[in-house]
């Protein structure tokens, strides 16, 4: 352990100077283990994924044993897995060319945030519109008769509405 006290200004400027210099060596080579490393653990893992049956959710451990892949802590492997099914994404892409991430999660929680909203939402079907409408009439108290009527006034007003260019 370093003994500051003993130190004046310009030994603790030199000292300061090269700490800075060993965390650039250590983020640049961060940055360079994202490709090296990470996304090619994603990769393995993505390919043993993908030869899972149909019943399995998960990558057994004893498989991951017999790949020497046990030992990475799961949530490494998640980010490298998720790292892997992004890269070709063009806002990861981005992120990657940007240089401004040296850590997997860090990036892959950067890449979540902006494609959040781009990824269309599946559409809802009838009977889970119908179970909302259910649950929204129980919370505010709206009974089965206040909705057929405002359900029918509401379709009546739009059936009685016909667009411009229809008239024209």
């Amino acid at each position: 352990m370093t003994n500051f006290i003993d130190m004046n200004e310009v030994q603790l400027a030199e000292f300061g100077l090269t700490l800075a210099k060993q965390d650039r060596r250590i983020t640049n080579r961060d940055r360079k283990e994202i490709e090296s490393h990470h996304l090619v653990v994603g990769k393995m893992l993505a390919f043993l994924r993908s030869k899972l049956t149909a019943e399995q959710k998960q990558i057994p451990t004893k498989t991951l044993k017999k790949f020497n892949l046990a030992s990475i802590d799961r949530r490494r492997r998640k980010d490298a897995e998720d790292l892997a099914k992004s890269w070709e994404h063009p806002t990861m892409v981005e992120l990657v060319k940007s240089k401004r991430f040296s850590s997997v999660t860090t990036l892959i929680g950067e890449f979540n945030k902006l494609t959040k909203d781009v990824e269309p939402k599946q559409p809802k079907t009838a009977e889970q519109l119908v179970e909302e409408l259910l649950k929204a009439m129980d919370k505010n108290e709206v009974s089965t008769n206040e909705l057929f009527e405002a359900l029918q006034l509401k379709l009546f007003n739009a059936s009685n509405e016909t667009p411009q260019e229809e008239v024209a």
